[in-house]
This record gives C-alpha cells, sequence and structure tokens, in this order.
C-alpha cells in the first residue's frame, strides 16, 4: 500500500571531485521499496542517490523525477531495478551516465532533450543491458534503447539490431543515420526533433525500410516514416506514400509540404512543431487525421481539405487538438461533415466567386469574393481541351472579402480561360 510522500533525510556525502552535498529527495514507499519521486535542486548539481533510507531499499527512479533540473553529475545505486519514463528528460548539463548492475528495467526516452549527454553506459555485470559508442541497447543488442542526445555527426546502427525502441533517436543532433539490413521494427517517434538530420541511409537489402533522396520510408514505400528535420524548402511526398507515421515531420523546417492523392492517414505529430509551415492542402484521399497531427504548428494559419471530414483516431470529437487554435480549415461545397469547428480550429467554406466579369479596354477585369484570411491563386489558359494553366496571382484575404483583378494580357489571345484554386 502506498504511503503518502515524504522528505528524505538529508544523507552526508562525502567524495572527492565532483563535491556531492546533501540530497533532498522526495519519494514514497510500496511493499518494503523506495520509488524516488523528485529532487530538491537547492541541493545542488551533483547529486548521489542513496541505495536505502529508512531502512528500505531505493529500487525505482519514477517518471519525471529530476525532470528539467540542472544536474552536471549523478551517481545511481547498485539497488536501482527500473528508470521509468522521462526520468531525467530535458537535464540539460548531464554529459555522462553509469547504469548499474542491478538495473533490470527501463522506461521510454528517460535521458531525452539531455541536449550534452555524450555517453550512456552500462556496469558490465549488468545482466539486461549493454552499451557501445554511449549508445544504450539491450544486453544482445539486438534493440537500440537510446542514443544520446549529444552525439553529433554521422551513425551506423549496429549489424546486430533488429530493432528501434520507442523514441531511440528523439532529440538528437546526428546529421546522418544508416540503417543495417538487419533493422525490421521501429517503434513510435524514433527520430522525433532530430533538427540537425539532413539524411536517411537504408541498406539496400533491408527487408522493411527504405531510404529514397534521404527520406526514410517503409520497404512497399506505402508509409513515410521519417523526413530529415534539417532539410528546408518544398518537398513532394511521393504518390506511394498512403500513411504518414507519427512525428515523420515533427519540428521540420519546411516550408511547404505537397500531399499526394493516394494519402489516407495523417498520424499522431505527424505535422507537429512546423515553424515555417503556413499553409498545406489535404487531399480527398485522407480518411483519418489523428489528434494532435498538427499540434504545435503555430504558424500553421490555413489548411485546405479537398474532400469529406476525415475521422479522428478518438471518433467524431469536435474540440481534440488536431490543429493549433491559430489554424483556420477551409472545406469545399459538396463535402459534408463539417461543423462550426475542426478539433479546435473554426472551419470556413471555401467558395471563391468571380463576378462583374468585364472585357474593356483592352483586359479582362472581374471582381473576386472570399472568406478572409484565405488565399487563392488565380489560374489561366488558352485551351480547355489541352488545358496548361499558368499562375497569374495569389491573393491573401485577410480581413477583407472582395478584391478586383485584371488581366492586361488577355488582349493578345484569342482566346483566355480563368480559374481559381487553393494554393
Amino acid at each position: 500500500m502506498l504511503n503518502r510522500l515524504k522528505r528524505l533525510l538529508p544523507v552526508l556525502l562525502c567524495l572527492a571531485a565532483p563535491t556531492f552535498v546533501r540530497a533532498q529527495l522526495s519519494f514514497y514507499t510500496n511493499s518494503g521499496s523506495i520509488t524516488i519521486t523528485g529532487y530538491n535542486p537547492a541541493g545542488g548539481p551533483n547529486l548521489i542517490i542513496p541505495s536505502t533510507t529508512n531502512g528500505f531499499p531505493v529500487t525505482v527512479i519514477g517518471q519525471n523525477a529530476f525532470q528539467f533540473l540542472n544536474l552536471t553529475n549523478v551517481l545511481i545505486p547498485n539497488s536501482i531495478t527500473m528508470i521509468s519514463n522521462y526520468a531525467f528528460y530535458g537535464c540539460q548539463r548531464l554529459t555522462n551516465v553509469m547504469l548499474p548492475a542491478s538495473l533490470a528495467g527501463v522506461g521510454r526516452i528517460m535521458f531525452n532533450y539531455c541536449t550534452n549527454l555524450q555517453d550512456i553506459s552500462v556496469n558490465n555485470a549488468n545482466p539486461a543491458f549493454s552499451s557501445a559508442g554511449g549508445v544504450l541497447f539491450n544486453k544482445a543488442q539486438t534493440t537500440l534503447l537510446q542514443c544520446p542526445n549529444g552525439l553529433q555527426g554521422s551513425y551506423v546502427v549496429p549489424g546486430t539490431v533488429t530493432s528501434l525502441s520507442w523514441g531511440a533517436f528523439s532529440g538528437t543532433r546526428l546529421s546522418n543515420v544508416s540503417l543495417p539490413a538487419s533493422v525490421t521494427n521501429m517503434e513510435n517517434y524514433v527520430f522525433d526533433y532530430c533538427a540537425s538530420l539532413t539524411n536517411f541511409s537504408a541498406a539496400a537489402a533491408n527487408p522493411s525500410f527504405m531510404s529514397t533522396n534521404g527520406v526514410l520510408f517503409t520497404k512497399d514505400q506505402t508509409t513515410l516514416m521519417a523526413f530529415p528535420g534539417a532539410i528546408a524548402g518544398v518537398y513532394v511526398v511521393p504518390n506511394t506514400v498512403t500513411n504518414i507515421a507519427g512525428a515523420a515531420f515533427d519540428y521540420s523546417v519546411l516550408s511547404q509540404v505537397i500531399l499526394p492523392n493516394s494519402l489516407k492517414n495523417i498520424s499522431l505529430l505527424a505535422f507537429g512543431s512546423c515553424p515555417n509551415l503556413a499553409s498545406i492542402i489535404i487531399p480527398a484521399s485522407v480518411t483519418n487525421v489523428m489528434v494532435g497531427a498538427f499540434d504545435s504548428s503555430y504558424t500553421l494559419a490555413r489548411v485546405y481539405f479537398l474532400g469529406h471530414a476525415p475521422a479522428t483516431d478518438w471518433g467524431d470529437q469536435r474540440n481534440t487538438p488536431i490543429f493549433s487554435s491559430a489554424t483556420t480549415v477551409f472545406y469545399l461545397p459538396g463535402t459534408t461533415n463539417w461543423g462550426d469547428k475542426y478539433g479546435t480550429a473554426p472551419t470556413v467554406l471555401w467558395n471563391p466567386q468571380m463576378t462583374n466579369l468585364n472585357f474593356g479596354k483592352g483586359e479582362f477585369s472581374s471582381d473576386i469574393t472570399m472568406p478572409s484570411n484565405s488565399i487563392i491563386v488565380i489560374e489561366a489558359c488558352t485551351n480547355l481541351a489541352q488545358p496548361a494553366w499558368m499562375p497569374l496571382v495569389t491573393n491573401v484575404y485577410s480581413g477583407t472579402s472582395q478584391i478586383s483583378f485584371s488581366d492586361p494580357q488577355s488582349a493578345i489571345y484569342p482566346q483566355r480561360f480563368y480559374r481559381l484554386r487553393t494554393p
């Protein structure tokens, strides 16, 4: 039975260098053992965790226990059997950690966003885990559990590895990651927030994954697994892709992503925290947009849906944060299931109209009405049988619903056709 949270009595630590001070640890007891839940940063940046206190062994470092603390050194005793999810998350001054022989279990991304962490070492006597080159593996090195965020340059995954664990490379500063033929399984968010990545390469003999132009896909190229976070500009997703994997473009600096008509599913955080993405067009083929797919992409002002309102992974819930609240969703006439909001984003009918058409003084002109906070592209062609549409102008509507348009070159063509489209 859980006891209420207590304060660990000060433990006097006598070491030469670094100088460890009296630790102030929060904890609870459960079935005769202690779980650490927090640390008072007033105790200083150098921490030693005791192996026992109050007569009980200290066996677990709890979830978020040392999150975002300015720890520079941590000594983990040979009594700890479990380090929980996010235990050292955001400890940006840590440079190395030694895991004890007693450790039998680890949670997800324990050391993520430890931006200066260069080395995760494991006591050689540990029967469950091992390390090589500062990277944490299971004992047999068939599963890569976590790459330290401080590693830079290129990294070649060892040929013994068959699986990449949840968030294994999340937040690293690597520029290139090479996958051997042996890697056949990847859990979620393996390459989330890899802001320095410019290239993925997968061995040609890999039966599960492939890379093309530095982008990582499943072997059949139906799922886009991860896009290098440091590549800017415009990216056209191949028309074989039916699924954008979780966090595939998370923190990407791309300014535009063009989605194919083959796409059906956009996963959780697929386009989360994209700082340069101002608008995106969702093809009519998309039937599911997962909750949080565009979360924290605060510059995403406009999303254009060409089909019916897609379902979400949590059903038809209109208050789920699919988009940032700064986003406006535009939908087309004739499409269904649109309410006042899609998630938390307001929805607006995208139905531009050309009115007051006139051909005078040698040029075509008209008025164009459109919802505010939207963008339209005006295009022209001279042959509808074999149209070659040419963009003439892009108009941004912010706070106005009508503009005037004129085409001074219209008189030089025997016939000229116009259309309005999304950007």
